[in-house]
Parts: structure tokens; sequence; C-alpha cells
């Protein structure tokens, strides 16, 4: 696998979710949203604060101006060139993290949607990708707020009074206040962007721990994702080898 970063410079474009019917990228420009300079990874307060448009929220009651943002919808976009795939390879677009409910769109085309900032979110655009050509990669956060006031409470449910709408959504709960902060809800790609280019045939993922170690020998247990895209899994097998000082060793399964 190779994986190809898309981190650092986007443009981010933010207005009051609902303010204008923004339903795909080519509608943003007669929205009329206020477009500024983001950092991928990153969230869209440090944006604001760098062009100048917040003061740093940690100081005096300046966290105060971030409450009318909370219902705004944020607008990342990045264009990149794309390289060229070999017959049978897969490109995905990989994102860490997404501050929270987010559509992404690949060259005007929807590829996906997510809502948990918590964990990672992967895009087959194989089909979608221009090889060799600038390509546009637009990702679409709405309010976490609006999200929540979707959702009809239980009677039983119960939390913190700042922060009870996040019970209905996969954001980090502090966002919403805290004993340790102040409640800035947030947004943003919060880790990072990569494209990664898969092989038809590849190990995934490696894991290995020590299960038993003495003066003379140790017991080593290895854990392995392989996939491929062949019809037949017979005729493979992988091979393990290892140097310690002068004492090397392998072994091939199966």
């Amino acid at each position: 696998m190779r994986q190809i970063s898309l981190d650092g410079d986007w443009e981010l474009t933010h207005l009051l979710e609902g303010s204008t019917p923004v339903l795909h990228p080519d509608d943003l420009s007669r929205a009329g949203g206020e477009t500024l300079p983001a950092r991928v990874p990153g969230n869209v307060e440090l944006d604001l604060q760098r062009a100048g448009r917040l003061p740093d929220p940690f100081y005096g009651d300046n966290v105060h101006q971030l409450r009318p943002l909370e219902c705004h919808e944020w607008w990342y976009r990045r264009r990149f060139v794309a390289p060229e795939l070999s017959p049978g390879q897969r490109a995905v677009l990989c994102f860490g993290g997404l501050d929270c409910i987010a559509t992404v769109w690949v060259n005007g085309e929807e590829v996906g949607r997510a809502a948990n900032m918590l964990i990672e979110h992967r895009f087959d655009v194989t089909g979608i990708l221009r090889p060799g050509e600038e390509n546009e990669v637009v990702v679409r956060l709405g309010s976490a707020v609006n999200a929540a006031r979707r959702h009809e409470p239980d009677p039983c449910e119960s939390h913190l009074p700042t922060n009870w709408e996040l019970l209905a959504v996969r954001k980090a709960a502090h966002s919403g206040g805290w004993d340790i902060a102040p409640r800035i809800l947030s947004a943003g790609i919060w880790r990072p962007v990569t494209l990664e280019i898969h092989e038809p045939t590849e190990i995934i993922s490696l894991y290995y721990a020590t299960r038993r170690v003495s003066e003379s020998s140790a017991l080593i247990s290895v854990h392995y994702h392989s996939r491929t895209d062949r019809l037949v899994l017979d005729g493979f097998s992988i091979r393990f080898s290892g140097v310690c000082g002068e004492s090397r060793f392998a072994t091939e399964v199966p």
C-alpha cells in the first residue's frame, strides 16, 4: 500500500446552516458564505483565529463568541493530482477523523457520509479519480447541534445541562462543556487525510507481541490481515524472519 498525504492547506467556507440551501458543492458559490484558508488536520476555531475572525477563546469571556457558530455548516475543499493506477489497484480516501456530521464528494460525486468523530472513515474512489489530472475533494460538516435537535430524547436520558445534546451525537462529550473545559463544540477535519493506493494482493496490517521470554528464547505471536482480489486462495504463503544479535530465525506458513 502507498499513502499520499492530503494534509496541509485547504479552503474553508462557512455559513448559517439552513440560511441558504446548499445540497452540492456546486451550490456553494451562490450561498454567500465566508471563505478563508484552513489547515488539515485542524479545527474551524483555529482557522478563524488565524484569519483574525476570532480572538483566543481561552482569554476572558471570549469563548462566548463561539456560541453563534454552533449552528453553522462548514465546507472544506482541496485540489490534488491523482497518480496513475496500475491494473487491479484501488484508490481509497481515508479520513482519520471527521468532526462530525460529514458528507464527502470527489469530483462532484458523493462518495460517502460519516457521523462519528471518534473513528476512521474510508471511501473507495477508484472509479471516480482522474489519474494524472487535478481532482477535487469536498467535505461538508453539518451542525452537530442541529443534528442532535432531530433526536427525540427518552425521559430516562440524563446528562450534564451544558452538553445534553451530545447524547445523540458521536462526538467528544467534553466539547459541550465539562468541569475541565468550557463549551466549544467545534468542527473540523481533525486527523490526517490520505489517499491510499492498494495492490490487488497485499498485507493490510501486522501486529506482533511477546508472549513469553527468557534469557535464551522468546515466544512471539503474530497476527496479520491480508486481502486479495483472487477468487481462489490456494497457493499463498507468508514468510517471517528476524534477527536478534547473533540469533536468526525464519518461518513460512502454510
